[in-house]
């Protein structure tokens, strides 16, 4: 069967000023369901729309050219209508072709956009590389789909949603990803966290044992399992040789919670002198490193370290269930740099209850760490949470303009927030604050030039 992936773009409009900080990122997801439709005997192409800016119909017009027999397209919130849009623009083409759509927004809204959206065909829920194979499969050998696993689909004039298999135990019995579809010498990450090109991404574990409440992984990826580290420098030495990567960025939400794996991964690259050929980064909890780890890590090439660090309040770090201390993250960010590794602290304001005093308090104690680089985002009741459960009812939440979740937007009109101790102009202004008082600093610039 010929299959097309398409990672969808978003409308970057909605960004304003802020659109020069999105950059096209490696899209590993597409990537391993590419690698195991190959592995299956299917044909695969990919069209990364973020990274080309095609648009639906821009899209539509590659599928007139490619003739696929199925369309699978990643659906995030930010670009739902676009990847809905893109369903239409290719059934008005071509109402044979199949069309399916994959990862948490679709995956949360399944029942309802089957309901709503007849140019949708299937929707991938949950962990999705054998389960798009198993429906290709089924498609492709004419077979029944009725009771495929992680999949949702119209039967006997009702939406089904089929239950979801457990999650893959052994994440090794995964094939590298299909990086040589993708353009993959244009990929970045974010401004703060590129370093060197050209980047590829990896996965050292998948889910997370945490469950902070403005976190949507708590329904997507929620049993935590990791990869053997030996396979885990086999990959990295394969990326650095095959496609002759410079950074590597790991896409675990909570890198190294697993001690013992993280330190032979890191014996085993500097064994190999991979520090050598390619730095990597990586985001973890700052309450799970230690002080000789993180020396070992700087060896084995960790370069920039992300810490979830959200707020300066205890009572708010508490109230979403983050369960560490301002403190703890102000220790890891000065153990991370008596190590030699930069990093970075991400931070919410306008979490729930939050006034302009809580997001002050969060933005002076950025300033009070030896944070090489802060971001300053605007917490969102992002679908899948706990903060987006709660909101969900609530009749004045206009929870369709999906468009606008993101946590950087220049319109307060068109913001979406959580708390409702502060309006969106405060909220947008406070942000602009922040990023101003930390990137402004006389310390803060010598120490970038």
């Amino acid at each position: 069967m010929k299959v097309l992936l398409v990672n969808s773009s978003i409308n970057l409009d909605t960004f304003g000023k802020y659109a020069n900080l999105m950059e096209s990122m490696p899209c590993i997801g597409l990537a391993y369901i590419a690698a195991v439709l190959l592995e299956g005997g299917h044909e695969v192409e990919v069209i990364d729309d973020f990274q080309l800016l095609l648009g639906p119909e821009g899209v539509a017009e590659k599928v007139k050219t490619i003739k696929p027999d199925l369309v699978g397209i990643s659906c995030l919130t930010p670009s739902a209508p676009r990847a809905i849009e893109t369903c239409k623009k290719i059934k008005e083409y071509d109402p044979h072709i199949v069309t399916l759509l994959g990862n948490v927004h679709a995956s949360y809204f399944a029942r309802e956009i089957l309901e709503q959206e007849s140019s949708v065909d299937y929707i991938i829920h949950g962990e999705g590389e054998y389960a798009t194979l198993d429906l290709v499969n089924a498609l492709d050998q004419g077979k029944d789909l009725s009771s495929i696993p992680n999949v949702s689909l119209r039967h006997n004039g009702q939406v089904k949603c089929n239950p979801d298999r457990k999650p893959l135990k052994d994440l090794d019995v995964l094939p590298y990803p299909a990086w040589h579809l993708f353009s993959y010498e244009e990929y970045g990450l974010l401004p703060f966290v590129t370093i060197e090109r050209p980047i590829l991404t990896m996965s050292a574990s998948r889910g997370c044992p945490f469950r902070c409440t403005f976190c949507s992984l708590t329904y997507m990826d929620p049993v935590y399992r990791y990869r053997d580290p030996i396979k885990l420098a086999d990959e990295m030495e394969f990326l650095v040789e095959r496609y002759g990567v410079k950074q590597i960025g790991f896409v675990d939400a909570m890198f190294g919670l697993k001690k013992e794996q993280v330190d032979t991964f890191c014996k085993e690259i500097i064994a190999r002198k991979l520090p050598e050929k390619v730095c990597w980064i990586a985001e973890t909890r700052q309450d799970s490193v230690t002080k000789e780890g993180l020396k070992l890590w700087r060896e084995a090439g960790c370069r920039r370290i992300l810490f979830g660090m959200e707020s300066g309040s205890e009572v708010t770090l508490s109230r979403i269930n983050k369960n560490f201390t301002p403190a703890a993250g102000a220790q890891a960010v000065k153990m991370a740099r008596d190590a030699g590794i930069e990093t970075v602290g991400l931070f919410m304001l306008g979490l729930p209850q939050e006034d302009w005093n809580a997001c002050m308090k969060t933005i002076e104690y950025a300033l009070s760490t030896e944070l090489d680089f802060a971001k300053f985002g605007v917490c969102l009741p992002l679908p899948g949470s706990v903060l987006f459960k709660e909101m969900y009812e609530k009749p004045d939440f206009d929870r369709y303009d999906w468009e606008n979740y993101t946590t950087f937007n220049p319109d307060p009109n068109l913001l979406v927030k959580v708390t409702e101790a502060m309006s969106a102009q405060e909220l947008q202004k406070i942000q602009n604050l922040g990023n101003r008082k930390f990137y402004f600093r006389l310390k803060t610039i010598y120490r970038h030039l």
